[in-house]
């Protein structure tokens, strides 16, 4: 090959190179363009990506959970009871409009001095406007009772809500610490392992200068195995943890979201038989149960007062267009009042009573198991309260032990004078150190809210 022809094959291949950079760089521009657009898209919906703190997650579960949607749907349902509830009350007007026609008018032929005449019957054509309109009386206090009983199951509904905010509000905190809890392992998982791979490489040089025996490598080597597993099982539950904290805020799942952990120990002082009170008086499942027992105990009323009878009042107007010879008009009304008893009364009506007296009892008996478990509840939470704040002292006592002895075992085993199993000992103990120093401080924060929850506060006291 001559030179001018390996130089135009050698300008060919920088012209190919200039023209695959320019394409790589269009591609980077496009690939950014797009990734802006998508993103901005993505940040517009339920989608979030960032760092997040306690607080903002809890609001974010508050605004898209499924759940606490389904619920506020259940109080819409309620409210829109008590209107129908309410228009029982009021007069109902009934508007009708009848057009007959006939093969032929039916007349009644006769005669007057002679001279022939007839008078009409039924025309061919009529038109007959109707108006009706009933007022209830009385209903035995049925319809009153019905409304009251409505208006405390919309209530008890509200309840239900506030209910609902309060656990998914505790269920959001819980992910959260899970998730804190998650990276914190992981962490510790990797200086773990960081440091045994120091140990391996250490050992494997001693080894191979005739310094250490082959014992000591199968075991450093079996404990870096072992800290490949921790870590590889903290990734999975760090990623399992992001997962259900989006499942939680209703975000895909998959988004990179990160916790920024507030640095302050959140504090409780109130006592046992304060957290009782507060609990038997603010829990929303008491209040709803409290309020579904009176909504019984109307329906009870209203059907016992289906057994008496019912006083109602109506109007009706009549208009036609061809009334007929016989007719004192075209038009008539009548107002009158209507009374009426169901028979037999031994049947429907009593049975619905009963039936509403046994709900009655139901409400009742499930109060009362309802508030044994909150007292159980609130018991509980305040005890594990206790445990957590003890704890938080006892492992940083047991972190500071733990770290001092790996200090001194590190210095010995590396001059020689302590075994390598006490080294790994002294190494896991502080990794099980921190790993429990970890729990702890997360232990508190969750008893914490779970006694607020048990309570019946969903905020900080």
């Amino acid at each position: 090959m001559k030179r001018g022809e390996e130089a135009k094959l050698t300008g060919a291949k920088k012209m190919a190179r200039r023209a695959m950079t320019d394409s790589k760089l269009d591609l980077r521009r496009h690939t950014w363009l797009v990734g802006m657009v998508a993103g901005s898209f993505a940040w517009a919906g339920p989608a979030q990506s960032g760092t997040l703190r306690e607080d903002e997650v809890v609001r974010l579960a508050l605004e898209r959970h499924p759940e606490l949607l389904e619920v506020e749907a259940a109080v819409d349902a309620q409210r829109s009871a008590l209107k129908v509830a309410s228009s029982d009350l009021l007069p109902v007007a009934s508007l009708g409009y009848t057009l007959l026609r006939n093969d032929e008018e039916t007349t009644i032929p006769f005669s007057v001095a002679g001279s022939p005449s007839a008078i009409t019957v039924q025309p061919e054509t009529n038109a007959r406007l109707t108006f009706d309109l009933t007022q209830p009386i009385f209903r035995g206090g049925a319809l009153l009772q019905g409304r009251k009983g409505a208006r405390f199951n919309l209530d008890a509904a509200g309840e239900d809500l506030s209910a609902m905010r309060v656990a998914l509000e505790l269920r959001a905190r819980e992910t959260v610490y899970d998730l804190l809890l998650a990276e914190g392992r992981l962490d510790i998982a990797k200086e773990n392992l960081d440091q045994l791979r120091e140990s391996e490489r250490v050992v494997t040089r001693r080894f191979e200068v005739g310094a250490a025996p082959r014992s000591d490598l199968l075991r450093i080597q079996a404990s870096v195995a072992e800290g490949e597993q921790a870590l590889l099982q903290a990734e999975n539950d760090l990623e399992l943890g992001r997962v259900r904290l989006n499942n939680v805020i209703s975000s895909p799942l998959h988004d990179a979201i990160e916790i920024a952990e507030d640095p302050e120990l959140p504090q409780f002082d109130l006592t046992l038989e304060v957290c009782i009170d507060r609990a038997l008086g603010e829990r929303p499942e008491l209040r709803a149960l409290a309020l579904r027992r009176d909504a019984a105990d109307a329906t009870r009323r209203a059907a016992t007062g289906a057994l008496l009878p019912s006083v109602s009042a109506q109007f009706h107007y009549e208009r036609d267009s061809d009334p007929g010879a016989f007719a004192a008009g075209d038009d008539s009304w009548y107002v009158a009042g209507v009374a009426r008893f169901d028979w037999p009364i031994g049947m429907g009506n009593i049975g619905r009573v009963q039936q509403a007296r046994a709900a009655v009892r139901a409400t009742e008996h499930r109060l009362d198991a309802t508030e044994k478990r909150v007292l159980l509840e609130v018991e509980a939470a305040y005890r594990a309260l206790e445990v957590a704040q003890k704890g938080i002292e006892l492992s940083a006592r047991q972190f500071s032990a733990a770290e001092e002895s790996f200090r001194q075992t590190e210095v010995r085993y590396r001059n020689g004078d302590a075994a390598q199993v006490d080294f790994l000992d002294a190494q896991a103990r502080l990794t099980g150190a921190k790993v429990n120093q970890l729990e702890k401080r997360l232990n508190l924060r969750r008893a914490v809210s779970r006694l607020r929850a048990a309570t019946g506060e969903g905020g900080p006291c």
